[in-house]
């Protein structure tokens, strides 16, 4: 298994609020996904591509399907797409892959060239063209009706749905969403049952305290939620339908492996720890030093094959 512990890099992890999914950061954050994918043995392109938190738009759906995958399957916890208002992020995601642009940070600075060596020309050849891109409209079109699309799945919210897309995924991913998730071993059994044998699952984490955390000193420090009791916790959430779940790093990688996954890639993203474990509530005074510093996680596993 691949690790990688480096230090947090300011443009993705830095404290505040996450921004909104458009077409740049979705184009960066997919092409991510891939890439680390790759390097531990994903083949692309896959049939059959599943995104859990597809946030405001299909923006993912658009970057995989114009990347080689034939299907795309959208989970989400709340719906939050507009299906009638997708053109401008269509047109947005399919400038970019026929500039065969590089992906760009939040900052706007080059953070990789565009992956030639994953996605095949081949490949482009046939996804930049007129009719595929009018099809991907018209999948969307369909969709915006309330009927079925062969090409295009989204459900929100997702749990008896998802049932129904058993053994037919070959990739998921997750941006900055697991953390939101209550029920989360349901959900990795459900990433499970969901991939077929041999298939991949691709999630980035973000640990922080999402701004539910208890001030510390006078600061407000980005593992402040590590502080509130369940009371206190239970207030300062109360009424809130998008609070966090706040499992540290090893609860997830100890979730997966117990699902039966075997873990190919682990990254740890760092972040400055001014906690001691007296400052802990009682719930989290258990946590390792790596825990606590530790802001976000990104894990790739895989379904071995039977």
């Amino acid at each position: 298994m691949a690790t990688d512990d480096s230090a947090v890099n300011a443009h993705n992890w830095s404290a505040g609020p996450v921004l909104p999914l458009d077409a740049r950061r979705a184009y960066f954050q997919f092409l991510t996904h891939l890439r680390k994918a790759h390097q531990v043995g994903l083949t692309w392109p896959v049939r059959t591509f599943t995104e859990f938190g597809t946030g405001t738009s299909l923006a993912i759906c658009f970057c995989a399907l114009f990347a080689g995958a034939k299907q795309y399957q959208g989970f989400d916890l709340l719906r939050h797409v507009d299906l009638k208002s997708q053109s401008k992020i269509l047109d947005g995601i399919r400038a970019l892959y026929a500039e065969r642009g590089p992906a760009l940070n939040d900052n706007g600075q080059i953070a990789f060239e565009f992956p030639r060596d994953i996605i095949p020309e081949s490949v482009l050849v046939d996804t930049m063209s007129d009719d595929f891109y009018e099809d991907i409209k018209k999948n969307v079109e369909t969709l915006a009706k309330g009927d079925q699309s062969e090409q295009i799945a989204y459900h929100a919210p997702y749990k008896e749905q998802i049932k129904g897309y058993f053994g037919s995924s070959d990739l998921i991913i997750s941006t900055a969403t697991l953390e939101h998730v209550d029920e989360l071993e349901d959900l990795y059994s459900s990433f499970w049952s969901l991939l077929r044998s041999g298939g991949m699952m691709s999630h980035s984490i973000d640990l922080r305290s999402h701004g539910y955390l208890k001030p510390w000193n006078g600061e407000k420090l980005w593992n402040g939620h590590w502080l509130l009791d369940d009371i206190e916790w239970a207030s300062i959430t109360e009424g809130q339908a998008f609070s966090i779940n706040r499992l540290p790093a090893s609860q997830h990688l100890k979730m997966i492996v117990e699902q039966g996954f075997d873990l190919l890639f682990v990254q740890k993203r760092k972040f400055e720890n001014k906690l001691a474990w007296k400052d802990l509530t009682r719930q989290f005074a258990w946590l390792p030093a790596e825990d606590i510093e530790c802001s976000g996680l990104h894990a790739i596993a895989i379904k071995s094959i039977e």
